[in-house]
């Protein structure tokens, strides 16, 4: 007898669309912060009376969270207060919890992108600029008196489809770290000393470096943080999120 092997689904939680959500940051001298923006729970299987949790993960902070109040409207309002510049390399999810209070997650996002509006005081840490000098360069790094900025070729069918694709993101985006890590290292690097101190900590809260190769072998260090920032594509856009062409 032919025998039917069943495939058991152990959990009933619900995966939210990354469409339905938006969560932002903000940052003056002091402090951070990340904040739910928009969460659309309707159409989803979530009883009324729902708790809503918003959670970050950081190097500096450790786990740290919100309660958002409940479903069906929750309190959208409240925010994280994060370590400045750390907001950036949070892992960032959002829990729906069941309802009658065992704790139990009903529906999650994991992994959600932390958005920087241009107007929330945040400086792009690589802003991304459109120009047509680099001729058949599809990118270059450019570093001056105001920072890095990674120049691409407008002249490219879909360029903006391609920066964010997994291909340039996993390919061509550690060449980019590498090269923004090298800099910082170089006495002579013309970037403003705060934008390096931001690089700085954003690579030590990525990556932990227990033999000292910053200071003993910086070629090393350089190729372990790239290495290290490199596969967090998410947190790699979110750097990118000033975006402009040239004029």
């Amino acid at each position: 007898m032919k025998s039917t092997r069943r495939v058991l689904n152990f959990t009933s939680r619900i995966a939210i669309e990354m469409s339905r959500v938006q969560v932002i940051a903000a940052e003056n001298e002091s402090s951070g912060s990340i904040k739910v923006q928009k969460l659309d729970l309707s159409g989803y299987a979530i009883a009324d009376g729902s708790p809503v949790v918003l959670e970050a993960i950081t190097r500096r902070d450790g786990k740290i969270r919100v309660e958002l109040g409940s479903t069906p409207e929750p309190d959208l309002s409240k925010e994280l207060r994060v370590s400045p510049v750390f907001f950036n390399s949070a892992r960032v999810r959002i829990n729906v919890l069941d309802s009658t209070g065992t704790g139990r997650i009903v529906a999650s996002i994991e992994d959600v992108d932390v958005l920087i509006p241009e107007a929330s005081g945040v400086r792009s840490l690589l802003p991304t600029l459109e120009v047509e000098s680099l001729v058949h360069r599809v990118w270059r790094l450019r570093v001056d008196s105001d920072g890095f900025c990674l120049e691409i070729n407008k002249n490219f069918p879909l360029i903006g489809e391609v920066v964010r694709s997994p291909e340039f993101l996993g390919m061509v985006m550690p060449d980019v770290i590498r090269q923004i890590a090298v800099s910082i290292l170089n006495d002579d690097c013309p970037v403003p000393e705060v934008t390096k101190k931001k690089w700085d900590q954003l690579f030590s809260s990525v990556y932990s470096d227990p033999q000292d190769l910053r200071s003993n072998e910086p070629d090393s260090w350089a190729d372990e943080v790239s290495e290290a920032l490199s596969g967090r594509h998410s947190l790699i856009i979110g750097l990118q999120n000033s975006w402009g062409e040239e004029d």
